[in-house]
């Protein structure tokens, strides 16, 4: 795809032996393994910035996904970058936003696994920070034009029950939202959903269709599958792990 449009680009291997654990942490966590998935791409293009002296890095997130637990309470790591996008930097701010948000995510794990996953956040004291900004500010972020754009000039074609908001490039998607839906009960979607109501890109109707499709009938076994290959867990203890979560927040 990237050569085909012609984007300058190139592929970084990475080290990836230990996301299994950091997977797992993950699952018993929160019920799913996204926020491992998540962190890690995000440390590993900060660290590749740092590694490569570049100043500026770029994440794909888009508005629903960074403003979905927008408020002061949230414990979002995501939300002093947010913050940040909004005033002038220099290096000392850009310091302070990271680490704002390395002690969020210190908060969020226990002390052991966090001096396990702390390899895998970057280490700035040999050099500068990149900025971390958000794509949509420079571009327009509209899902359903980047698609067809992409079916037009690269001959790739949406699933039949292809929808904004999702994530069809992982095979563990369904089994994470499944999992989620257990440990939540309800889609793991809805705050995504409920940030586009109230920026008025969706009416509340149209909302409530799209929450009830995401609802779960069967479980998706293929990608619960894949799921337990990638985590050495098995199916039974993916679903006990949602359920403990759903228990204690009751």
């Amino acid at each position: 795809m990237t050569d085909f449009l012609g984007v300058e680009h190139c592929f970084v291997p990475v080290e990836c032996s230990n996301l299994a654990a950091f997977y797992r942490y993950s699952i018993e966590l929160t019920g799913a393994p996204c926020t491992a998935c998540s962190y890690f791409i995000y440390a590993t293009t900060i660290s590749l910035a740092l590694k490569y002296s570049i100043p500026l890095a770029v994440h794909g997130r888009s508005r629903s996904q960074m403003f979905r637990f927008f408020s002061p309470e949230s414990q979002d790591p995501f939300l002093p970058f947010i913050y940040a996008g909004l005033q002038d930097t220099d290096e000392d701010s850009i310091r302070a936003t990271y680490e704002k948000v390395f002690a969020i995510i210190k908060q969020g794990f226990s002390q052991e696994f966090y001096s396990q996953i702390r390899a895998f956040l970057p280490d700035f004291s040999q050099g500068r920070p990149a900025e971390f900004l958000p794509y949509f500010l420079y571009h327009s972020y509209d899902e359903e034009k980047i698609v067809g754009y992409i079916q037009e000039h690269v001959g790739w074609r949406q699933p039949d029950n292809f929808e904004i908001l999702s994530h069809y490039d992982c095979d563990a998607h369904d089994a994470a939202g499944y999992l989620y839906e257990i440990a939540e009960t309800r889609p793991h979607i809805v705050p995504e959903i409920s940030f586009l109501v109230r920026s008025g890109m969706i009416s509340r109707d149209e909302a409530l269709l799209r929450i009830e499709k995401e609802k779960f009938n069967d479980s998706p076994e293929a990608s619960l599958d894949v799921l337990s290959l990638l985590t050495g867990f098995d199916r039974e203890k993916l679903i006990t792990c949602a359920k403990a979560i759903a228990a204690k927040n009751r």
